[in-house]
């Protein structure tokens, strides 16, 4: 398909999920359930109407404008919009939100009137760039052009709607068009795949939904990571822990369990807490050569991978269930009403090793971690922290 209009799906998408990060910084814990109160969408939209006034007043324009961008959402996306809006008692609400995305049209053409900008040029032009990009693997600087193609031609409207998989059993793929202020639209398949089998949104190659590395289970609404995430070819290193402490995106703890075995320095991490909007859970493996300085570790790779599963608490308030999936990095993440401080949080994790050895080894370095209960059974461990 057409990447330029895979990459607009994917905004469009992305301008539906930014609402998780936009409402971070409202979250305030309550410290009589330890739990997060969280920013609804209804009252971050009104938020967003107050600063816009606010900008008017003060500067005299609006920092976003007053029309709308016109989306029209048929088939499964409908179902799973309610039932996020369900899960979560009304604080996601992808719906309203659609309603709300403002429309870019004034300013694109406003843009192409002051640099006199002739699209029969620029269009083909920007298409050619965006390919070299995506050719080297440039995936950034081909958005950005790609999504500079699409925003110069005016977007008047957009229609998402599913068709049938062809030879793929109750799967289904989400349809972009596109339609421009001057009349043409443009259709485009965008790789997500609906599979109302097991009730699951991801991509044709299980990448994750746009290749972002994560799927949705529309049955209970957690997300979780695709086996074939773009993230496992960036290893692990103490630096992404950092970073996620310094965004105040998140709020979790974390304990790392090392030990060597076959020759190689081991990494089994935990994590538990609050990822944006959503109570969460990890359990991350990660390798490499003995005698290795500083904080950096492989992804487990293919044939290093462990059958995991895990159950995340609140109290005694079962929040979700990972049932045993073989994987590198097992995570999950519920849409929920509230999310909830790592403290109060409990993580009952279970991990098949390939020997009994290796078993043991990991069991005696989680107990030695003062934080994990270990218990073993031949080369299996299951664990609770």
């Amino acid at each position: 398909m057409n990447k330029v209009f895979q990459r607009i799906t994917s905004l469009v998408i992305t301008m539906v999920l930014l609402f998780s990060v936009a409402v971070v910084p409202s979250y305030a814990a309550d410290e009589s359930d330890d739990s997060y109160t969280p920013l609804t969408t209804r009252e971050f939209i009104s938020n967003v109407k107050t600063i816009n006034n606010a900008f008017e007043s003060m500067l005299g324009f609006r920092l976003l404008p007053e029309e709308k961008l016109q989306i029209k959402v048929d088939g499964f996306l409908n179902e799973i919009f309610a039932g996020i809006k369900e899960e979560t008692e009304g604080v996601i609400d992808c719906e309203l939100l659609i309603e709300n995305l403002p429309s870019l049209k004034g300013n694109s053409n406003e843009i192409k009137s002051l640099l006199k900008l002739d699209m029969a040029v620029v269009e083909p032009a920007l298409q050619e760039m965006a390919d070299e990009f995506y050719a080297d693997d440039n995936v950034i600087a081909g958005f950005a052009v790609s999504f500079m193609r699409a925003y110069l031609k005016t977007i008047d409207s957009c229609e998402l709607y599913s068709v049938p998989v062809e030879g793929e059993k109750g799967k289904y793929e989400l349809c972009l068009v596109l339609n421009f202020e001057y009349g043409e639209s443009e259709l485009f398949y965008t790789g997500i795949i609906y599979d109302a089998v097991n009730n699951t949104l991801n991509s044709k190659d299980n990448t994750g939904v746009l290749g972002i590395g994560f799927v949705l289970d529309t049955d209970d609404y957690v997300i979780s990571t695709a086996v074939n995430s773009w993230q496992r070819g960036f290893g692990f290193t103490m630096a992404y822990d950092i970073f996620c402490y310094v965004t105040k995106l998140f709020d979790y703890v974390t304990v790392r369990v090392k030990f060597e075995y076959d020759n190689r320095e081991w990494m089994i991490q935990l994590w538990k807490g609050k990822y944006l909007v959503a109570p969460g859970a990890e359990i991350g493996i990660y390798n490499r050569e003995t005698g290795s300085t500083g904080t950096f570790y492989n992804c487990a790779a293919d044939e290093d991978m462990m059958v995991m599963s895990m159950k995340l608490y609140h109290s005694d308030e079962l929040i979700f269930e990972m049932e045993p999936t073989l994987h590198w990095w097992l995570t999950g993440f519920k849409l929920h009403p509230k999310a909830y401080v790592p403290s109060s949080l409990t993580m009952n994790g279970a991990i098949d090793f390939p020997t009994k050895e290796m078993a043991t080894l990991f069991a005696e370095s989680a107990e030695a971690t003062g934080e994990i209960e270990a218990n073993q059974n031949g080369a299996s461990v299951s664990f609770v922290w």
